[in-house]
């Protein structure tokens, strides 16, 4: 809520994400109080950020299913694909709830099932992929879609191979017009080679 607090003055704000606290492993009973007592206290509306790979502690389902109940937490962010399938197929999900698939390597599938909605950092940097890819999967058309991500994918892996993803994925960004640095401060910075071969990836998908 300090975080949130720091932004009040910010203008367009939709909503915040958190995940769980991690530092000490939380149960479902603290979970649910956690993300109940933000929704509570925040002016926006709150997002859930199920990342069980850091936090230690999914949330469940039957938890989400609590939680939505709160009419200022307006959907989750969660990788694991049978959590928001229970969830799609629930009676009583509210109709302002939104699931997003954070798994990015598995999207196409996870349209398949319903699941529309994908929220991940590299779509960011590659608007113009996503957009054809999108527009592919609504149209039925999943090989095409399917090679649009694995553009995606290959920029992705390609940030992997330098020092610090974050910063190959800033120059990424900077080359779209988005100023500034995305990494933290005590990362590495990447080498003009690293940056030439981002650079080319990016021209080869079309967005640049």
């Amino acid at each position: 809520m300090d975080r949130a607090e720091a932004i009040s003055h910010v203008k367009g704000i939709d909503g915040i994400v958190s995940t769980v606290p991690y530092y000490s492993t939380v149960n479902q009973g603290q979970i649910y109080t956690f993300y109940n007592e933000i929704a509570n206290q925040s002016k926006w509306p709150v997002y859930l950020y199920d990342l069980a790979v850091v936090t230690k502690a999914a949330t469940l389902p039957e938890t989400v299913q609590k939680l939505w109940k709160n009419k200022n937490i307006h959907g989750i962010k969660s990788g694991n694909l049978v959590t928001l399938r229970k969830l799609y197929r629930a009676e009583d999900r509210p109709d302002y709830f939104n699931m997003m698939y954070s798994n990015i390597d598995e999207f196409d599938v996870a349209y398949k099932y319903g699941i529309d909605k994908n929220l991940d950092g590299m779509f960011s940097c590659t608007p113009a992929s996503a957009k054809r890819m999108y527009s592919a999967l609504a149209a039925g058309d999943y090989e095409t879609a399917g090679k649009e991500l694995d553009g995606i994918l290959a920029l992705r892996d390609l940030f992997l191979t330098t020092p610090c993803l974050m910063n190959a994925y800033g120059h990424a960004m900077n080359l779209l017009g988005c100023e500034g640095c995305f990494a933290r401060d005590y990362e590495p910075e990447v080498s003009d080679d690293d940056k030439a071969r981002v650079t080319e990836a990016m021209k080869a998908l079309g967005e640049i």
